[in-house]
Formats: structure tokens, sequence, C-alpha cells
């Protein structure tokens, strides 16, 4: 994955990236998981910020599971 952990405000998006060697990449069945979709939520690559705490959201590929840390902070704005 192109991070291993990130820090969102509560109610942000940002997006990971699935960094493959090899010529049959597209091609691959990647499924995005998550340990907690209460507190981040995870679509291709696009991770949602829901609620303050942290967990781990996942990309699986080949039946090998490469993970990061999501920690969600408060958000001054709301």
């Amino acid at each position: 994955l192109s991070r291993t952990s990130i820090r969102l405000a509560q109610y942000e998006s940002n997006e990971i990236k699935l960094e493959i060697d090899g010529a049959g990449s597209s091609s691959l069945n990647v499924r995005w998981d998550t340990d907690n979709q209460s507190i981040a939520s995870i679509a291709n690559g696009k991770i949602t910020a829901r609620k303050v705490g942290t967990t781990k959201v996942y990309a699986v590929v080949n039946g090998r599971s490469l993970a990061c840390t999501v920690e969600v902070v408060k958000n001054k704005k709301r």
C-alpha cells in the first residue's frame, strides 16, 4: 500500500493506492476491508473517517493482506 498509517479528521476522506509490480497487475482481484466500519470505511482505496478512534483497513490480494492503520481525530470545524 502507498501508506501504512494515516490520520484523518472526522468525516474527511483520503485515498490510498495499491502499488503492484508486474504486467498483470490490472487484472488482480482486490478486496478492501476494515476492522471497524463505524470508525472508518474503505471502498476502492478511498477511506472515509466516520467516528473518533483507531482501526485498520486492508487490501486483500491473492490471499495476502496489506494493512494501513487509520486514526480518526475530532474535526474542529464541526
